[in-house]
C-alpha cells in the first residue's frame, strides 16, 4: 500500500515536471525578439534590394564624380543553420548581370555594446554557400553599426583594417557609413600607419547610392501626317537600353526595324510618393525637356499619351 502511494506520488511529480518544462518551452518560443534582433532585421532589410549612384551623380556631379554609375544588389539569404545573411553584388549599371564584386555579410549582435557588427566574406562567384565555415572573412575589417531614430551609422576602424601594397607598406582603410530606408552613403579614406593620407592614392571618396527601380515600357509612335484614330497607323516602339527611375535619358526606337526615333525619355522617381514618377520627353540633341509631367500609377501602370506618343510603364 505504501509502495503504491509512493509510486503514485512519483508519477504525479513527473507529470508536474513535464508540464513545467512544456510551459517553459512554450514561453521561450513565444518570447518576443530583443531590440537588437529587431534592429538587425531592419538593417538587413534596408541594405537589401537595388541601389545605384546614377541619380546622385547627376544631381551633385562635382561632389560625387569619383565613381562611375554602379549598381549594388543586396539579396537576403538563409544559411543552413537558420541564420539570415545578406549577399551583395556590385556591377556597372549598364551591365547588371556581370558582377565585379561579391560579398556575404553577417550581422552579429553585441548586447553589451548595443551595436551590430558586420562581418564580410568575399565570394569568388555567383554561387551562394549554405555555411560560412569554408569562407575566409576580411580580418579586422568589421563594420560596427549603431542604430538611430531614422538611420544606421557604421564605422570601420583603420587600426585593424589594412593590407600591404607591393612595397610592403600597410594601407589602412577607414570607412564611415550611413544607411536609411532608401539610401546608402559610404565614405572611405586610405591612410598609412600614422594616419596620414597617401599622396599617390588620394584622400578617398564618397559613394552615395539610392534605391533604383528597373521598369518595363511598352509604347507606340505616330508618324507625322498619320491618322491618330487608325490603330494600325501607330508604330510599336521600344528603348535602346534598360529603363530605370534614376533619370537616365534613353533613346526610343521602332520595335520592328529598330529605327531610331527623334525622341528620348527619362524617368525620375518622386522623393515623397513611390506611386508617382516624373516623365521627361526630349527632342534628340536638345538639353531641355520638351515635356515634363508627373504621373501617378493606376492599376499597376503609369500611362501617358500625347499626339504622337503612347507610353505605358510598369515595375
Amino acid at each position: 500500500m505504501i509502495f503504491q502511494q509512493r509510486q503514485g506520488c512519483i508519477s504525479a511529480l513527473f507529470i508536474v515536471l513535464a508540464m513545467s518544462i512544456s510551459s517553459l518551452a512554450n514561453a521561450l518560443e513565444s518570447e518576443p525578439p530583443s531590440e537588437q534582433e529587431l534592429q538587425r532585421t531592419q538593417l538587413i532589410e534596408w541594405l537589401s534590394g537595388d541601389f545605384s549612384n546614377f541619380y546622385p551623380l547627376t544631381r551633385d556631379p562635382e561632389e560625387l564624380g569619383n565613381f562611375p554609375p554602379v549598381l549594388q544588389r543586396g539579396k537576403v539569404h538563409t544559411l543552413a543553420n537558420g541564420e539570415t545573411v545578406l549577399v551583395v553584388k556590385q556591377s556597372m549599371l549598364n551591365q547588371p548581370d556581370q558582377a565585379y564584386r561579391r560579398h556575404l555579410y553577417r550581422f552579429v549582435a553585441m548586447p553589451r555594446q548595443e551595436r551590430l557588427v558586420q562581418i564580410t566574406y568575399p565570394l569568388n562567384d555567383d554561387s551562394v554557400p549554405d555555411s560560412v565555415e569554408d569562407l575566409a572573412r576580411l580580418p579586422g575589417c568589421e563594420i560596427h553599426w549603431q542604430a538611430h531614430e531614422d538611420a544606421f551609422e557604421g564605422y570601420r576602424s583603420p587600426e585593424r583594417c589594412y593590407f600591404r601594397n607591393s612595397e610592403g607598406q600597410r594601407i589602412h582603410m577607414e570607412s564611415t557609413l550611413r544607411a536609411t530606408a532608401n539610401s546608402l552613403v559610404i565614405s572611405d579614406a586610405v591612410v598609412d600607419s600614422e594616419g596620414e593620407i597617401f599622396e599617390d592614392i588620394g584622400p578617398g571618396a564618397t559613394f552615395q547610392a539610392e534605391r533604383i527601380r528597373f521598369l518595363n515600357l511598352t509604347g507606340a509612335f505616330l508618324p507625322p501626317g498619320a491618322n491618330s484614330d487608325a490603330d494600325d497607323a501607330w508604330i510599336d516602339m521600344t528603348l535602346n537600353g534598360r529603363l530605370h527611375d534614376h533619370g537616365q535619358r534613353m533613346n526610343l526606337k521602332t520595335r520592328a526595324d529598330e529605327r531610331t526615333l527623334p525622341f528620348q525619355l527619362s524617368i525620375t522617381r518622386d522623393d515623397e510618393d513611390s506611386e508617382r514618377i516624373h516623365l521627361r520627353i526630349y527632342s534628340v540633341g536638345q538639353e531641355r525637356a520638351m515635356t515634363h509631367v508627373e504621373i501617378t500609377r493606376e492599376n499597376g501602370t503609369w500611362e501617358y499619351h500625347n499626339d504622337s506618343l503612347r507610353i505605358s510603364i510598369q515595375h
